[in-house]
């Protein structure tokens, strides 16, 4: 029997591991950078086998087999968080066999079986390391749906000198014991739209002593889609999903904020971050009606700290000489950098990006007469 078939064979007698595996992973769902409980039971798994570990900040973990003969160093990738998502007890054939005992995150998008998948292969390839060459890192990121974890994972494996990286994602329409290996990008690159529009709450009896922001999101919405469907090259693939529009809580009271989440997905980076930038533009100036009050925030760049949290910027303009003017709706973002206004003329940011652009203005626009307050 050659190698090939020894681990195939082993594999199916680690079937059975890698499905308890698999439950055990699914039940104690963890979201991003804080996947505590994922954490030790993968630190337990390598520790039964005397295999050394890193553990890289904030969560994930590199198992390291050296065989102890020279050869390639191979990376194996498997992500580990969940989602922050209520999980259905039941399924379409009945009750679950396992379900998570968080009641608002569970293990959607097959993270759980990419961890167990991984365990399994630590155990296979451990049972014939003394056929094996060169070095094999297990590697499990936290944090793969908001990107938290892969920086500092490529960071600690820097020092290993890889020569090959594979990883590999459960699809769920596409038969069992069959795999997908396809030429250049497999998996869709993404890129995140959090756009929190700032008004003026109050009561829905007296809409004119308010600034409501559920028409400035409404309309940054249609703005969007046009401007996203005229500017994406024809023939390249970017899918714009929103997903999430919020503000307030009840019918009689007009919302203080409101709030639009979604992403792209791409293939072609170079389109992704052309989507990025159609909805990144920002005015060099702001508009006449907002000079009484402007208080803005440094830009980050793509080298910048993580994202601080949402945090608004310009305030509502008491100077305005028009008390519902949509001016004065303003949009923030967890990149920490200030909104544009997206009525009169100006255009919206869904802040997914640090980038910054000129100042956009249709030319038929004349501003108001503008009343500047002290403050």
């Amino acid at each position: 029997m050659n190698l090939n078939e020894e681990i195939k064979k082993l594999a199916d007698e680690y079937e059975p591991y890698i499905i308890d595996c698999r439950r055990k992973v699914h039940t104690f769902a963890e979201v991003a950078m804080q996947e505590d409980k994922t954490h030790a039971f993968i630190l337990e798994e390598a520790k039964k086998l005397g295999l050394p570990y890193e553990e890289v900040p904030t969560t994930s973990v590199i198992v390291k087999m050296d065989t102890g003969r020279p050869g390639m160093v191979v990376a194996l990738r498997a992500d580990i968080d969940a989602l922050p998502l209520a999980e259905n007890p039941n399924n379409l054939a009945g009750p679950r066999t396992c379900v998570s005992e968080k009641g608002n995150t569970c293990h959607a998008c097959g993270h759980d079986a990419h961890t167990s998948m991984l365990l399994g292969a630590m155990q296979v390839l451990y049972r014939r390391k003394d056929k094996l060459n060169g070095t094999v890192l297990f590697c499990f990121e936290e944090g793969e749906e908001p990107n938290s974890g892969v920086e500092a994972l490529l960071k600690a494996l820097e020092k290993y000198d890889v020569d090959r990286c594979w990883a590999i994602h459960v699809y769920a329409e596409l038969e069992e014991g069959k795999m997908c290996v396809d030429p250049g990008p497999r998996m869709a690159g993404a890129a995140i739209i959090d756009v929190t529009f700032v008004g003026k709450s109050g009561h829905g009896s007296r809409p004119d002593l308010a600034v409501n922001p559920v028409f400035c999101g409404a309309n940054f919405l249609n703005n969007l889609s046009v401007a996203f469907s005229n500017q994406i090259t024809a023939g390249k693939t970017v899918t714009m999903g929103l997903t999430m529009f919020h503000a307030g809580e009840v019918g009689n009271v007009i919302p203080e904020t409101a709030r639009i989440q979604g992403s792209y997905r791409f293939f072609d980076l170079e389109e992704g971050k052309k989507a990025v930038r159609i909805t990144s533009r920002w005015p060099t100036t702001p508009p006449p009606c907002t000079t009484a009050r402007w208080n803005t925030a440094p830009a980050r760049t793509s080298s910048a700290a993580p994202p601080s949290p949402i945090r608004r910027v310009p305030r509502w303009p008491t100077g305005c000489s028009m008390r519902s003017c949509p001016r004065a709706l303003w949009s923030t973002a967890t990149l920490g950098m200030p909104g544009s206004p997206s009525c009169c003329g100006w255009s919206s940011i869904p802040a997914c990006s640090p980038s910054w652009a000129s100042k956009i203005r249709r030319p038929d626009m004349v501003p108001p007469t503008t009343t500047t307050s002290s403050t």
